[in-house]
């Protein structure tokens, strides 16, 4: 517990930093991470963070407590080491410090995941400013894994059965059953082609929108196997959509507890467009 406390405290201590840099609005596909005066330090931490998700189930099946932890101090160290982290430097890297903020919350144990963000405003303030004002696009090209690590903590909640109740994702119904359990299948056996024929399926029934999650879920699914240029359309579609529905932190908690793959999935339509 006490090495989850300090992980907690860490990334309490960069939000400050984040939330500005992310608020600067400038250099929008690396956010101040790759011309400023630790320029270096910031692309060796990517660099490691990247290393963390570098295998196809990214954000689909779960990473270990003690490789994020080794990740995390490892991060830590290098960016300390070259003054990156001091006062003097809070505005740079908005969603660098984002990023290691999100990788110090996935290394608390699950049931400290339960309202971890309605319980701190400052927590949830750059998550929201990242998944809700900044386009997807740029986000994608900054190559920091938000979405990846967004799925990390998503993942830990589902493998301790912390999450929304079947109602809040529609597995209360026959519909929202089928998709789930044919979509899930799918991802065990790594098959885009029958991923993306389920997803096509789904997205064409009436009612299928009927519950935000699965509806999100689907587009997503469809963008990771999709050509370039749908691929944005898709990500454009799916962010607007989600805004219509994470109107703040409690959203945000109910989101990123859903038993659905979507961060996941989020993260490898996405990833693609990484540039640096």
């Amino acid at each position: 517990m006490a090495g989850a406390a300090t992980a907690k405290r860490v990334a309490l201590a960069l939000l400050g930093g984040a939330a500005a840099a992310l608020a600067q609005g400038v250099d929008p596909l690396a956010f101040g991470c790759g011309d400023g005066p630790h320029a270096e330090a910031w692309g060796s931490a990517k660099r490691q963070m990247r290393g963390i998700f570098e295998n196809p189930s990214a954000g689909l099946a779960p990473t270990s407590k003690q490789m994020l932890r080794d990740a995390l101090e490892s991060v830590q160290a290098g960016l300390k080491s070259s003054s990156a982290l001091s006062a003097e430097a809070a505005g740079e890297c908005g969603l660098g410090r984002l990023s290691i903020q999100l990788l110090g919350v996935a290394t608390l144990n699950p049931e400290e995941l339960i309202q971890i963000f309605s319980r701190s405003e400052q927590l949830a303030s750059p998550v929201l400013t990242a998944l809700l004002d900044l386009p997807w696009l740029a986000v994608a090209q900054s190559g920091w894994p938000v979405y990846a690590l967004l799925g990390e903590i998503n993942l830990q909640r589902r493998e301790a059965g912390i999450t929304n109740i079947d109602e809040v994702d529609g597995l209360d119904q026959p519909l929202g059953q089928a998709f789930y359990s044919e979509l899930t299948q799918a991802i065990i056996q790594g098959d885009g082609a029958a991923i993306g024929r389920i997803t096509n399926m789904f997205l064409s029934i009436d009612g299928a929108q009927q519950n935000a999650f699965a509806w999100l879920t689907a587009l997503v699914a469809g963008g990771a196997s999709a050509e370039a240029k749908v691929r944005v359309e898709i990500l454009d579609t799916t962010q607007t959509s989600l805004k219509q529905i994470l109107t703040g932190a409690v959203g945000l908690d109910i989101a990123v507890g859903t038993q659905w793959p979507f961060w996941g999935l989020l993260h490898m339509a996405a990833d693609v467009f990484m540039m640096q």
